[in-house]
């Protein structure tokens, strides 16, 4: 069969341990870039609480006067954080796979853009740490804020 130029003679398994051989390295590539993007997205994160808090501050110090605990301050910027990260995760899964639909469309492919993979069910739980993480640092200064100090400001 592999005389004839028209017909070739394949073993599937061979076929595809040589694909996904060939495609390791790409998809390597693209779990880097994405660890890349996460980072980016917990700095990102990190620094705009971090200024939201330093806007707040005036906003945090009265509600220690009016009997919050600094407890709750610490709870409520987790909460921000990890309410944060969950929407950006939220908003991204659907363009993702909105996008995968839009590709599916303009090249006729088969790619079912609204099936969930396994790998997915993760997504929510990294999420949660990515917003718990960007949010320790300006939640432990809100906790530690000299309610005095603060409102001595102009």
């Amino acid at each position: 069969m592999n005389s004839q130029a028209r017909l070739q003679a394949a073993q599937p398994a061979f076929e595809a341990a040589r694909l996904f051989n060939l495609l390791g390295v790409g998809i390597d590539v693209l779990r880097a870039i994405a660890a890349g993007v996460l980072l980016v997205a917990a700095l990102s994160l990190f620094v705009a609480l971090y200024g939201a808090l330093e806007e707040r501050k005036w906003d945090m110090a009265i509600l220690r006067t009016l009997g919050a605990s600094p407890f709750k301050l610490l709870r409520l910027l987790l909460a921000q954080g990890l309410l944060l990260s969950l929407a950006g995760a939220a908003i991204g899964w659907l363009l993702g796979h909105a996008g995968i639909g839009i590709l599916e469309s303009m090249q006729d492919l088969n790619l079912q853009p609204w099936r969930i993979l396994a790998a997915e069910a993760w997504l929510p739980v990294i999420a949660a740490a990515v917003g718990l993480l960007a949010a320790a640092i300006p939640a432990a200064r809100a906790y530690r804020t000299d309610i005095a100090a603060t409102l001595a400001r102009p």
